[in-house]
């Protein structure tokens, strides 16, 4: 999941709140990365913390790899942001110091996702199935040379199979 999606999802379901990831008085408010969490899954409502098992780490380690480019700048303030600045370190000042919604917030975030191609792993290869899928369809679907003397694969798998025994 994105982290702008995270920002969304978790925004529908809470009340914003600055300065912390959670209200430490009344654990009903959080920032928009404490939203993002939450959308995950990761707050205990009847503890009021963090489950400390932390179901998705990767998905948590995905947005920290997501680094801002060298001279990249605040779409609000011009503040600029050194080149090994994760995606949310730019939210936590979107959130802290310019008090944006939730939904502003994601706007700007996906913004930078698209722009500097920012996806996670399990975007990449939903992506690269997806394309695997069509490569099969249309593979599949070319007509097949009587000539030919071993008959096509039946998988992408087999072929790439094929593949790494032609190589050896």
């Amino acid at each position: 999941m994105r982290l702008s999606e995270a920002i969304r999802l978790g925004g529908v379901s809470v009340k914003q709140y600055f300065g912390n990831y959670v209200d430490p008085e009344t654990f009903d408010s959080f920032c928009a990365m404490g939203a993002a969490y939450h959308s995950l899954g990761l707050w205990d409502e009847k503890l009021k913390t963090w489950k400390r098992d932390y179901l998705d780490k990767k998905q948590l380690g995905e947005w920290s790899r997501h680094r801002l480019p060298l001279g990249f700048r605040c779409a609000k303030c011009d503040t600029r942001f050194c080149a090994f600045c994760a995606l949310p370190t730019y939210v936590i000042h979107l959130n802290d110091i310019h008090k944006c919604s939730f939904t502003e917030i994601a706007d700007i975030i996906e913004e930078v996702e698209d722009r500097y191609n920012f996806v996670s792993k399990a975007d990449k290869t939903d992506s690269q199935n997806s394309l695997l899928a069509q490569y099969s369809d249309h593979h599949h679907s070319a007509p097949q040379n009587p000539s030919s003397p071993q008959p096509l694969p039946d998988t992408v798998e087999e072929e790439a199979a094929s593949l790494v025994l032609v190589a050896q």
